[in-house]
């Protein structure tokens, strides 16, 4: 019996997944720099963000970084996709292929706050908010967003201090206010 749930075990730990080392990429101010470390602390690649805050790892092995414009880099360091904005706040690329970016009237900027949805060839798709827009429109830096499965975007209004839920054809669906909140940032949205 004992050689039994021995050869069991064996079994079940050769069958085991083996755990990935975990890698880490941040981008840092101080230095300059987006890296990719160990969890030891081990820096395994770096390269120049200028000022950024944002990184997203792609599926085809790439970076989205955010670093006053926005830039798709390979792991050999180059430049394969760019888009300029002035003052881009975050990044994310979408499951079609299209990038969806905050951006504010940083330094002075006269372009106001807003987001917009570019494709790979770096046309506007969609864009909320900005100087032109109606006044509704009107966003608070947008810090942060999640574009839902169904074209809902939440945004995340840090200077308002709410979040503003809009639908693709850009109708408000509802803001949401709570005491808890008063400098939301990035979201993460979840169905539980």
């Amino acid at each position: 019996m004992k050689s039994i749930v021995l050869g069991g075990l064996l079994l079940l730990m050769a069958l085991a997944p083996l755990r990935a080392e975990i890698h880490i990429y941040s981008m840092d101010h101080n230095n300059g720099k987006l890296i990719k470390i160990k969890e030891d602390g081990t820096l395994l690649w770096e390269c120049p963000n200028g000022n950024g805050h944002d990184v997203q790892l792609l599926p085809n092995g790439n970076v989205l970084i955010v670093t006053g414009k926005v830039q798709e880099i390979t792991p050999d360091k180059r430049v394969v996709w760019r888009y300029f904005v002035p003052f881009p706040y975050l990044a994310t690329r979408l499951e079609n292929g299209n990038t969806l970016i905050s951006s504010g009237a940083g330094y002075g900027s006269p372009q106001g706050f807003f987001l917009v949805e570019v494709d790979t060839e770096g046309n506007t798709v969609w864009q909320y908010g900005g100087p032109d827009s109606p006044q509704e429109e009107r966003l608070n830096w947008p810090s942060g967003f999640v574009r839902l499965p169904n074209g809902n975007t939440y945004i995340s209004e840090a200077l308002s201090g709410v979040i503003r839920v809009v639908s693709k054809d850009k109708k408000i669906v509802r803001v949401i206010k709570s005491e808890a909140m008063k400098h939301p940032c990035t979201l993460v949205v979840v169905d539980e």
